[in-house]
C-alpha cells in the first residue's frame, strides 16, 4: 500500500521545488526509522512497481544495517540458515520453483533472502568481492553475498536475482579480519564461477583444518584458470590436500614462496600434474623444492606449458635437473622460462642447456655464477637456434672475456632486451665479441651493462654499433669508466635513447 501510494505521489507535479524537496526529505527520514520487516515488504514493492527511488532509499538503509556486522550478526539479524556444506546439502534440495514476487512472498526469510539479493545487485557485487572481503567494514556484507550467490547455485539462476558472476577473488588478507570460525565459513561459499583466485601470506588457510576445508571446495571449481597460494607454514599434509583438489580447468598455477613443502608434498603435486592438460604457468619460485622433488615434478610437466619458473631453487641435484632437460625436449610451446638464482653449474647446464625449447621467448639465468666453459659453450650452441628469443638474463653470471666469445656471436636476431649487470670480469676481447653482433641485432631496444666494468676503449668500440632500436642504455654505477665525451657523442648520435649513467 505504502508504495502504491509513493508511486502515485510521486508522479505528481509539484508546483514548488521546496514541496519536492520536502517530501524527499520525508522519504528519507521515513526509511530510517523503519525497522528491518518493513524495509524488507516496502523493497521487495517497490522493486516489483519499478520505483526507483524508493528502492535505492530501501537499499541504503539496508546498507546501514548491514555495515560493520559480522557473519554471525548477519545470520541472526536476517534468519539466515546455516553456512552451505561443499555440497550445498543444507540448502535443501533443488527445485525449479524459484520466481518469488512481492504479490507471493511472505514475511520470513525467504522475502529477507529475496530482498538482500536485489540489493547486493544493486551493488554490482562481483566486481567489487576482492575489496570487500580485505576490509573489516565490508567483510559481512561479502560474506552474505557469497552465501546467497552459493545458494542461488543450489536454487536457480533465478533465485535472487544475482545474475553478475563473481569471476576474480583475492583474499590473501583474510585471515586478518576474520576469526578462525569465520574462515571455516568462509571458505565453503567460494563461488562455483570463480575463475581467478588468490591466497597469499595472510589468508590463513594454513590453519589447522582449513586446508582440508580448502581442499573439498577446489574439486568443485571447474571453471578456475588461475590459482595463486603463496601462502607460507604449508606441510606435507596440508600439500596433499591441495594439490590433489586441484581442478581440470586450471591454466595457472603460482606456488611462488613455499618452501616448507617436502618431498611427499611435491610428489602429490607430481601426480596431480599428469591431469591438469590445460595447465599454460607452473611458478614453483622461492620453494627450496629439492632433489627428489624435482626429479617427480619435471617429468610430469603438461605439454601445454608456456611459462616456467623455477627462481631460487638452489637444493635441485643432477637427477632433478637432468629430468627437466628431458621434459624440456617435449614442451614445444614453452616461451618463458626462469631459472635465475638456481646455482647451475657446468654439468647441469648440459643437461639443461641443449634441451631448450625453439618457441621460448624469454630466458632467465640470472645469479647462476658458477656455470663453467662448458655450460657457456652448450648455451652458445643452442643459442643459433632460438630463432624467437626475445629476452635473455645473463646478469650476475660471472662472465669472461672466453665464455663471452661462447655467447655473444650467437645471440638471436630477434633479441629486444639483453641483461648483463654485473659482469665485470668481461674485458676488451669480450666486448669486442659483443660489438661484432650488434649489428644484426636490429630488433634491440634495451641493454643493460651495468656494474659492467665498461673502460672507455670498450665503449668507444661498443657505441657507435650500438642499433638504431635501441631506447635505454644502462652502464651505471661505479665499476664504469667512461668519459662524458663518449656519452655525449651518444647522445648526439641517438637523441631518442635514454641513457642511465651513474652521477659524477
Amino acid at each position: 500500500m505504502y508504495a502504491s501510494v509513493y508511486l502515485s505521489v510521486r508522479l505528481f507535479v509539484f508546483p514548488s521545488d521546496r514541496v519536492a524537496q520536502v517530501v524527499s526529505e520525508w522519504d528519507a527520514n521515513f526509511v530510517k526509522e523503519m525497522e528491518l520487516d518493513i524495509v524488507v515488504e516496502v523493497l521487495l514493492a517497490a522493486n516489483f512497481l519499478h520505483i526507483e527511488s524508493l528502492l535505492d532509499l530501501c537499499c541504503l538503509k539496508l546498507a546501514c544495517m548491514t555495515r560493520e556486522k559480522r557473519p554471525k550478526e548477519l545470520k541472526k539479524l536476517f534468519k539466515l540458515e546455516e553456512v552451505p556444506s561443499e555440497t550445498g546439502a543444507s540448502f535443501g534440495p533443488e527445485t525449479d520453483d524459484t520466481h518469488t514476487t512481492a504479490s507471493t512472498t511472505t514475511l520470513g526469510i525467504c522475502s529477507r533472502e529475496k530482498a538482500l539479493g536485489i540489493f547486493l545487485h544493486k551493488l554490482d557485487l562481483s566486481k567489487q568481492m576482492s575489496a570487500l572481503v580485505s576490509s573489516e567494514d565490508s567483510f559481512g556484507l561479502a560474506w552474505l553475498g557469497l552465501y546467497l550467490i552459493r545458494k542461488q547455485e543450489r536454487l536457480g539462476p533465478n533465485a535472487f536475482c544475482l545474475d553478475s558472476p563473481v569471476r576474480s577473488i583475492d583474499v590473501s588478507g583474510l585471515h586478518k579480519i576474520c576469526d578462525t570460525e569465520e574462515l571455516f565459513e568462509f571458505l565453503p561459499l567460494l563461488p562455483a564461477s570463480v575463475e581467478e583466485m588468490k591466497l597469499g601470506e595472510h589468508s590463513g588457510v594454513g590453519v589447522e583444518g582449513c586446508m582440508e576445508s580448502l581442499g573439498r571446495r577446489l574439486e568443485s571449481l571447474d571453471q578456475l584458470k588461475k590459482l595463486s597460494l603463496e601462502v607460507y607454514g604449508w606441510n606435507d599434509e596440508s600439500a596433499k590436500q591441495i594439490f590433489s583438489s586441484l581442478p581440470a580447468s586450471l591454466e595457472q598455477l603460482e606456488l611462488r614462496g613455499n618452501h616448507d613443502i617436502g618431498s611427499d608434498g611435491w610428489k602429490s603435486l607430481d601426480e596431480r600434474l599428469k591431469g591438469l592438460k590445460l595447465l599454460k604457468k607452473l611458478n614453483l619460485a622461492h620453494c627450496h623444492v629439492t632433489d627428489e622433488g624435482a626429479k617427480e615434478i619435471f617429468s610430469s610437466l603438461p605439454a601445454l606449458l608456456e611459462e616456467l619458473e623455477i627462481q631460487n631453487n638452489m637444493h635441485i641435484g643432477m637427477d632433478g635437473w637432468r629430468s627437466l632437460g628431458e621434459r624440456l625436449k617435449s614442451l614445444d610451446r614453452l616461451k618463458t622460462l626462469d631459472l635465475s638464482c638456481c646455482d647451475l653449474n657446468d654439468e647441469s647446464a648440459i643437461q639443461i642447456f641443449p634441451s631448450f625449447p625453439a618457441a621460448l621467448e624469454k630466458l632467465d639465468l640470472y645469479d647462476n655464477m658458477h656455470i663453467g666453459m662448458d655450460g657457456w659453450r652448450s648455451l652458445g650452441e643452442r643459442l643459433k637456434s632460438l630463432d624467437l628469443l626475445k629476452t635473455l638474463d645473463l646478469s650476475c653470471c660471472n662472465l669472461t672475456n672466453e665464455s663471452a666469445g661462447h655467447l655473444f656471436p650467437s645471440l638471436s636476431v630477434t633479441l629486444e632486451e639483453l641483461h648483463l649487470y654485473d659482469n665485470w670480469e668481461i674485458g676488451f676481447q669480450g666486448w669486442a665479441s659483443l660489438c661484432r653482433r650488434l649489428e644484426n641485432l636490429d630488433q634491440l631496444k634495451k641493454l643493460n651493462l651495468e656494474r659492467c666494468n665498461l673502460t672507455n676503449e670498450s665503449a668507444g668500440h661498443l657505441f657507435p654499433l650500438l642499433p638504431a632500436s635501441l631506447e635505454e642504455l644502462d652502464f651505471s654505477y661505479g665499476l664504469n669508466h667512461i668519459d662524458s665525451f663518449l656519452v655525449t657523442n651518444l647522445r648526439r648520435q641517438q637523441p631518442n635513447l635514454t641513457i642511465i649513467q651513474s652521477e659524477i
